[in-house]
């Protein structure tokens, strides 16, 4: 049985554009993620991702969070060029509104101490 063409059209010219500039904000977001965690962490906050506590053990929490984050923007560079741009975009449309989450979360939790 032959497969039937996907109805979704993958490498629309403006999704293209769309895709590169979520996977931009993918990258500010890990960023952000990044600074706010440390800082959160050199002022008495505690990291809740039990991998990364784990890791920090023997690495440091530093060091553990900052490969964590890079290890996040190759993936997200990866599947950038590994998959068709509309599934880039519905995947990192939700990943930036996980991570934003995140970041807004750390701040908070920086700001009630």
């Amino acid at each position: 049985m032959i497969a039937q063409k996907s109805s979704i059209p993958q490498n629309i010219p403006a999704m293209r554009h769309v895709a590169k500039a979520l996977l931009l904000l993918f990258v500010a977001l890990q960023f952000a993620d990044l600074a706010t965690t440390l800082y959160g962490i050199a002022h008495g906050q505690t990291e809740h991702n039990g991998l990364l506590a784990g890791a920090s053990r023997h690495i440091g929490m530093t060091t553990s969070i900052v490969i964590a984050k890079l290890l996040c923007v190759l993936g997200g560079f990866y599947f950038f060029r590994a998959f068709g741009k509309t599934t880039v975009a519905v995947a990192l449309t939700v990943a930036n509104a996980f991570y934003l989450y995140i970041a807004i979360g750390n701040v908070q939790a920086i700001i009630n101490g």
